[in-house]
């Protein structure tokens, strides 16, 4: 009897579409529990203001989130509507769809969800954050004025109002990054550029005493406008807590990344996936940072060639401890081709090299993704934008799987660079000493971006297998 075809999930979808009569629903498969109007009827239900068909109904709405025009909210029947929700829910799952269930597994996970962000952000005190966005945005006091005027000529330190917005953008993503761990919760579209403005924001907190504040109290002249000021508290100890959490928050974000984009600006970090996705350049994982950043500056793909040249040796020691990296059994052999290409290039034969290492992209894909064509390839890949259309901790994978899709053009289509087919299929010109460096990187990023897939498939079949 033959072996069963293993098929790996990316990433289960964000929504599900449903039938109801002969309308269709479009439901979200997840979303925040503990704010927001949903957060407010949770919230009430706990207190026992609220039904648990009431806070079912509340549930149903946030999730239905679009509907074709035959649908009528006022006709719909509840208990139907509450059910196609409940099933279609990935975060949370429910084991029972009836109104009493829902509303209480509503109410565990809300408060799981709270739990979370409280213990992310403990030592921060939300009203201090506020009064002060508060007394820093005030037209009334024109001391107040002054010393806005005064501090924004310094130097453009911290703004007191930015870091309000901070914190509702940190508290808008935490519950869902802290339910797995980092390991696929999702995350809105603006996670690059969040650890910039953390960071940022991060740098300018010692430079607070440039505006008078100290360490024990603030300047008596900042309180001259009116007495109830003087009854706010010192910021300074609250402003350095803040950075003390949210330097553990960016830590996290960037755990998340391949070792070699963790110190990267967002924006270049932007700049190598589309490269990526452009030009087929593997740039996960290998090659180290100093050199990225050389195939970054570079301007055009025969300049970034001569990076390749002028570091070849740095690449691949890069791509060798990628390689050694490889935990999974049946993955280890993968690590294997890897290091035989790589030993016949050094033993000077870097045209078969080439080719051993594009055949060992094929086994990739056919072997422990268990995919049978590359057209599986481009159907995973093609509509997903791997900055904003996938789960954070996806985005990598996605990234190296739009630099797959790309090798994998046909010959006509092959731009400047390595390409399988013409690796595969001729000899001569697509044979270079570039081309096998660019065939390594990628190969070795994907096999230990493939890893984690795989790893991530088993825990979510185990997760599964135990409802």
């Amino acid at each position: 009897m033959a072996e069963k075809r293993r098929v790996i999930r990316l990433e289960g979808p964000r929504y599900a579409r449903v039938r109801y009569g002969r309308a269709t629903l479009t439901i979200a498969r997840c979303g925040i529990l503990s704010m927001g109007d949903l957060g407010k009827s949770i919230h009430a239900y706990q207190r026992e203001e609220l039904s648990a068909e009431e806070v079912c109904a509340a549930f149903v709405r946030r999730r239905v989130r679009e509907h074709s025009p035959s649908f009528d909210w006022e006709t719909a029947d509840p208990q139907r509507l509450l059910r196609l929700v409940a099933e279609a829910s990935e975060e949370p799952k429910f084991a029972a769809t009836d109104a009493g269930s829902v509303a209480d597994e509503l109410a565990r996970a809300a408060d799981a969800e709270l739990k979370q962000l409280k213990e992310a952000l403990q030592g921060i005190a939300v009203p201090v954050i506020k009064k002060l966005s508060d007394l820093f945005d005030s037209k009334k006091y024109s001391p107040i004025g002054k010393l806005q005027a005064d501090a924004a000529a310094k130097a453009k330190l911290f703004d007191l109002t930015g870091s309000s917005r901070l914190l509702q953008q940190m508290k808008a993503s935490l519950p869902d990054l802290s339910k797995s761990g980092f390991a696929g919760g999702s995350v809105r579209n603006q996670h690059l550029k969040q650890i910039g403005e953390i960071t940022r924001a991060n740098a300018q907190i010692p430079k607070l005493t440039d505006l008078g504040i100290t360490s024990k109290v603030l300047d008596p002249d900042w309180f001259k406008a009116a007495g109830w000021m003087r009854t706010l508290p010192d910021p300074a100890p609250f402003l350095r807590r803040l950075q003390e959490a949210t330097a553990g928050i960016v830590e996290q974000f960037k755990a998340a990344l391949p070792a070699n984009w963790r110190e990267l600006e967002p924006e270049e970090v932007e700049q190598a996936v589309e490269l990526m996705k452009t030009e087929g350049w593997g740039l996960a994982w290998v090659p180290r940072e100093e050199i990225l950043r050389l195939l970054l500056a570079a301007v055009t793909h025969e300049e970034r060639c001569a990076v390749l040249i002028e570091h070849r040796e740095q690449i691949i020691e890069d791509v060798e401890q990628a390689l050694g990296k490889v935990e999974r059994e049946d993955m280890l052999y993968l690590a294997g081709a890897g290091e035989k290409a790589i030993a016949g290039y050094r033993d000077g034969y870097p045209e078969l090299a080439q080719t051993y290492a594009a055949a060992a992209i094929g086994e990739v894909i056919h072997g422990p993704l268990g995919w049978e064509g590359f057209t599986e390839v481009r159907q995973a890949f093609k509509d997903k934008d791997p900055m904003h259309g996938v789960q954070y901790a996806y985005f990598p994978f996605f990234a190296m799987g739009h630099a797959l899709m790309r090798v994998l053009d046909r010959f006509e289509k092959a731009g400047a660079g390595f390409n399988r087919a013409l690796t595969v299929h001729r000899i001569g010109s697509p044979h270079t000493e570039a081309n096998l460096l660019m065939v390594l990187m990628l190969f070795a990023g994907l096999v230990l971006e493939v890893e984690w897939l795989l790893n991530r498939h088993d825990v979510d079949q185990l997760d599964e297998e135990a409802v």
